[in-house]
């Protein structure tokens, strides 16, 4: 019951961060709700202006593959009980997702200045992904264990 709850979590909040990719942060809906506070105008355009740099592909490498492939596991081993003892596959995948990550960050350190509060947020982005790539392993082969 808890690797089908936090599968359901995980896959929601993964959506999330994917659909949250094709939303543009510097847009007027966003910019009204700053308030005229123009620290924050400019932070959301700097950050828009980063990911802008990255491109459309490389930002949803960058930010939603790691709860997606924890809940999609979780899900098909809630699902059916015989994929649950599979941990080298889910392991496999985050692998795969952690060599895409590692080619991301080098891609964006080389076209990022990394001076700009946009740039710093991408980096911090993409290390948090990479950071998910050693614990979302563990903690699917821990709950998978349990169902």
């Amino acid at each position: 019951m808890i690797a089908l709850s936090l599968g359901l979590l995980c896959t929601f909040i993964g959506v999330v961060f994917l659909s949250g990719c094709f939303v543009h942060v510097d847009s007027a809906l966003f910019t009204a709700r700053a308030a005229g506070d123009e620290t924050k105008i400019a932070n959301l355009r700097s950050l828009q202006s980063a990911w802008d740099k990255l491109g459309k592909m490389r930002q949803v490498l960058c930010s939603s593959p790691g709860l997606l492939i924890l809940g999609f596991g979780l899900l098909l081993a809630s699902y059916d009980r015989s994929w649950a003892p599979h941990y080298g596959a889910v392991a496999t995948v985050y692998a795969v997702n952690l060599i895409s990550l590692l080619n991301q960050r080098k891609y964006a350190k080389s076209v990022l200045s990394g001076g700009s509060y946009g740039d710093s947020q991408v980096l911090r982005v993409i290390n948090q992904n990479i950071r998910m790539c050693f614990v979302f392993p563990v903690v699917y082969a821990v709950l998978a264990s349990k169902t």
